[in-house]
């Protein structure tokens, strides 16, 4: 397959973290293998959306290249995918219980993603996002990028939340505080369901207001909290702001964190506005809930499509 790049020679967003090689378990069916993760759905519907996109992830020669083909064809630059023969792909299983709670098991694992692996021409963007699902990468990789100047954006759920394995949420456990905060000082815009928040701290009766509140006084300057079929959250020094659900025939909502989340950076770079942001996301996450199959083309709405569910607020 030959790799292609976007004409400009800068990017807008860097995507980092894990590339799944996935299978997904529902109660009534199974699907996959599947191209899967926060990376993956995050650089696919930037593309898709028009960003100038870059994505860092580590892949090994296992993972077939029919599962890579929607990353090269919405347009995402490659120069940070590495492939090596020396190490597997992540492998994972996705299993939904019949409440729609998941659990992630990881079968075979990537190594962490070093600044390093980073191309020095990503290095000129105007935000990375961490799309961790286990750790991914080290708050040491994390502080070194933010020391750039670029704005940092982060998926929580990777760095100690739901999506955390249950070998590396043994070890946060033990240090949950340190271990959190060495992540968040760096991280300007983080992102977590309120699932998230009860691993993060430890917590599982925190309420919406209380679990918002921590994650500010974390040290994260705007957080994003997804609420599924209640929309989402968004608070900041300034207040918080509530975002609707866009309705939607649901069918699959795998991945409908991780696009919300890739759609509201781009939207808030673009216009500031967090609300503006939060409704272009949920727009954008409600397209993608109605299809299945993982990260795909034909799943992951365009910015026509997404403005035209925006009109029918």
């Amino acid at each position: 397959m030959t790799e292609r790049h976007p004409h400009h020679s800068s990017v807008q967003i860097i995507t980092i973290g894990f590339v799944f090689n996935e299978n997904i378990r529902f109660p009534d069916r199974s699907i996959g293998p599947l191209l899967g993760a926060t990376v993956a759905y995050s650089s696919v519907a930037l593309g898709r959306l028009g960003a100038r996109v870059g994505i860092v992830t580590n892949v090994g020669t296992d993972i077939p290249e029919s599962l890579l083909a929607p990353i090269i064809e919405s347009g995402v630059d490659t120069r940070g995918l590495h492939r090596s023969g020396k190490f597997p792909t992540t492998t994972t299983l996705l299993e939904y219980d019949p409440e729609g709670f998941k659990v992630i098991r990881y079968l075979k694992k990537a190594p962490r993603i070093r600044f390093d692996d980073i191309p020095d021409a990503y290095l000129s963007a105007e935000m990375a996002f961490f799309c961790a699902v286990d750790f991914d990468v080290s708050a040491e990789t994390v502080r070194k990028v933010k020391s750039t100047g670029i704005t940092t954006a982060a998926d929580l759920g990777g760095f100690g939340g739901a999506h955390t394995s249950k070998e590396e949420m043994k070890e946060f456990a033990n240090n949950r505080s340190r271990i959190l905060r060495s992540y968040t000082e760096n991280i300007d815009i983080g992102k977590a369901s309120l699932e998230d928040c009860y691993h993060l701290f430890g917590d599982s009766g925190l309420t919406e207001e209380r679990a918002l509140e921590q994650l500010l006084d974390s040290g994260i300057k705007i957080a994003v909290m997804t609420l599924g079929e209640r929309g989402a959250v968004i608070a900041s020094s300034e207040g918080t702001t509530r975002i609707p659900a866009a309705p939607a025939r649901v069918i699959d909502t795998t991945g409908a964190g991780d696009v919300f989340m890739a759609a509201f950076l781009l939207e808030y770079l673009n216009t500031g506005d967090l609300y503006k942001a939060g409704l272009f996301a949920g727009s954008t996450a409600s397209l993608l809930i109605e299809k299945s199959g993982g990260v795909n083309i034909d799943r992951i709405p365009d910015f026509d499509q997404v403005r035209r569910r925006l009109g029918q607020l």
